[in-house]
């Protein structure tokens, strides 16, 4: 592990966040918290599947997946009057 994180200073961390968010929304706060880092890794492990199968599936950035027009998207000029 790259951080020398004991419980001592992790008790201080959760302190710190019990302050900040309070005791009602501290579960909320851990749920979203675990739900983006899951996430992430099912969104790391399908590009890594995808890069050694070497399929163009949709939403893979590849040509053909339907992502051409995606960049710009919502970014239209406005006429200054």
């Amino acid at each position: 592990m790259p951080f020398n994180i004991g419980l001592p200073e992790l008790l201080v961390i959760l302190f710190i966040c019990l302050i900040v968010f309070g005791a009602g929304k501290l579960p909320g706060v851990g749920r979203a918290l675990g739900q983006s880092l899951r996430e992430f890794r099912q969104a790391s492990q399908g590009k890594a599947e995808s890069e050694k199968s070497g399929s163009g599936q949709p939403g893979s950035g590849q040509p053909g997946s339907g992502q051409e027009g995606a960049v710009g998207a919502g970014t239209e000029s406005r006429k200054e009057g």
